[in-house]
């Protein structure tokens, strides 16, 4: 779990810099959903992603969080569609 925290202060640090990306992490415990963890959402989309390892949250991050699209391998909850 560390090692992908890690990452993620890094990588959101780079983002950042390269493109102005307003991003931000908190550190959270269980919030019920831990057995799938490292567990990371995307907010406003509500898009929950398991098992956060550092080459799961790059896929995250350049996939969902800049260009917009889920990586719906790793979603583990979303909104229900109406």
């Amino acid at each position: 779990m560390m090692a992908s925290w890690k990452f993620l202060k890094r990588r959101l640090k780079e983002l950042k810099r390269e493109s102005g990306l307003g991003a931000t992490r908190i550190k959270m415990q269980c919030v019920g959903i831990c057995v799938g963890g490292p567990i990371a959402v995307v907010m406003p989309d509500g898009i929950w992603y398991g098992g956060c390892t550092p080459e799961v949250l790059e896929q995250v991050l350049t996939q969902h969080v800049v260009g917009g699209n889920p990586v719906r391998e790793f979603v583990i909850a979303e909104p229900a569609t109406e």
